[in-house]
């Protein structure tokens, strides 16, 4: 049995990919173990934490690849959009109800899935 080999080609979609999976374990596990107001705010978390990581990517994408003359203010104007709208979410949440563990376990998914890419790059770089 092989297994997955994480190249730099397939790193962000394998961690895209693992972020999603990590976030629907953990979402059912909230559930199961916790309460549906834990497990929803788990998902609501990492939806917004997930979100907001696609939209950062694509920022950087038009960034990069237009060349824009205006670079530096059309960054900053999107990074002010992006924490604004991620603190809408959190707070709308928050009023709605949502577990606050819950909401930073959510919010926490990329962070553990980005960890656990690299130990394992460390790991895999060790055996070379």
């Amino acid at each position: 049995m092989t297994g997955i080999r994480i190249t730099e080609e397939n790193l962000l979609p394998a961690l895209m990919k693992s972020s999603w999976i990590l976030l629907a374990i953990l979402t059912v596990t909230g559930l199961l173990l916790g309460s549906g107001n834990f497990g929803l705010s788990i998902l609501v978390g990492g939806i917004a934490a997930l979100g907001n990581n696609y939209w950062l990517r694509n920022i950087m994408q038009r960034i990069l690849i237009q060349q824009r003359r205006d670079a530096a203010s059309y960054a900053l104007i999107r990074f002010f959009l992006r924490y604004l709208l991620l603190a809408l979410v959190v707070l709308a949440a928050l009023k709605m109800g949502a577990d606050i563990a819950g909401l930073l376990l959510g919010l926490s998914v990329l962070v553990l899935t980005t960890t656990v890419f690299s130990l394992y790059t460390l790991m895999k770089s060790k055996g070379d």
